[in-house]
C-alpha cells in the first residue's frame, strides 16, 4: 500500500473530535478515549526559558503580557492556515480576511508568508501530508503536525514557527514522530525540522530551517511529568445540555430514530 493510500485509510478509520478549553484534547468521534494534544502536554509541563521569563517580567502587568501572548498565538495560527493553503495550491487574499481586524499587522502577515514562499523556492519540497491529526491507542497523547515532505523512502516532518526557537519545539516534533511511526510503521519519519518564518525582514524574505535531534526518551519523561501535574482528562466542566436528542446527536454524526 502506498503512503497516500495508507493516510486515506487512516482518515477513514480514525474520525476524531476535538475538545477546546484551557487545553486541547482529542477523542475518536463516538468514544470518550480523550488524549491531550502534544502542545497541551508541553505547555503545562515545560517553561520557555529565562529569555521568556525576562520578557514576561518586563511587561507592565501580567494581563498585558497575556494579551500580547494571545495575539501572537492568534497570528501564528493564521500564518499556519495560510501556509497550508499555499501547500495545497489554494489562492487567497489576506486583505479579505484581516483588513478590518486591528489585531493583525497585514504587512507582518504578508512578510511571514513571503518567508514561507522563499523556503519553498529554495527547497522545492514534495508534500506527502499536511495538518494530519494523529491518534493511536498505544500512545497517550495526540496532535496535529504541520507538514511532511520528501519521498516515500525518505521523509521529513516539519513544524512552522513564527517566533524564536525553544527546546520545547524539539520535544513537540519528537512527540509527533512517535505518533506517526506508530500509525504508519511502514513509512517512518527520518528527519525532524522546525521552519522558523520571519515577519520583520527588510531587504528580502528569509527564514531559518533548523533540524531537530531525534530523542524519544525526553518525550516519555515529559509525559510522566504531565501525569504528575495534571488530571489526564479534559479539565473543563461540560456545559449544560438542554436538548439531548436530535440536534446533539446529529452533531455527533449519529442518526437517532425519534
Amino acid at each position: 500500500m502506498s503512503l497516500s493510500k495508507a493516510i486515506a485509510e487512516y482518515k477513514k478509520n480514525t474520525q476524531l473530535k476535538r475538545h477546546h478549553g484551557d487545553s486541547r484534547w482529542y477523542s475518536r468521534k463516538h468514544k470518550l478515549d480523550w488524549k491531550p494534544s502534544v502542545t497541551s502536554v508541553i505547555g503545562s509541563t515545560i517553561h520557555k526559558g529565562i529569555g521568556f521569563e525576562k520578557w514576561l517580567g518586563s511587561q507592565p502587568t501580567y494581563e498585558a503580557a497575556c494579551e500580547i501572548r494571545d495575539a501572537a498565538a492568534k497570528r501564528g495560527t493564521l500564518v499556519h492556515d495560510y501556509c497550508e493553503n499555499i501547500i495545497e495550491g489554494l489562492s487567497f487574499d489576506i486583505r479579505d480576511d484581516i483588513a478590518d481586524d486591528d489585531n493583525y499587522d497585514m504587512n507582518e502577515i504578508s512578510k511571514y508568508l513571503m518567508s514561507f514562499e522563499k523556503w519553498r523556492y529554495d527547497v522545492n519540497p514534495n508534500p506527502l501530508a499536511t495538518e494530519l491529526k494523529l491518534f493511536h491507542d498505544d500512545i497517550p497523547w495526540s496532535g496535529t503536525f504541520d507538514l511532511l515532505i520528501g519521498k516515500e523512502d525518505n521523509r521529513c516532518m516539519i513544524d512552522y514557527k513564527t517566533g524564536g526557537h525553544y527546546k520545547a519545539h524539539d520535544i513537540q516534533l519528537n512527540m509527533y514522530r512517535i505518533l506517526w511511526n506508530k500509525i504508519f510503521p511502514d513509512y517512518p519519519v527520518d528527519t525532524l525540522a522546525g521552519l522558523y518564518l520571519k515577519g520583520t525582514w527588510i531587504k528580502e524574505p528569509n527564514y531559518k530551517f533548523k533540524k531537530t535531534p531525534i530523542n524519544e526518551e525526553v518525550c516519555w519523561q515529559t509525559w510522566e511529568l504531565f501525569k504528575f501535574l495534571n488530571k489526564v482528562y479534559p479539565k473543563d466542566k461540560p456545559s449544560l445540555q438542554y436538548k439531548f436528542m436530535g440536534e446533539f446527536i446529529e452533531e455527533e454524526g449519529i442518526k437517532a430514530d425519534i
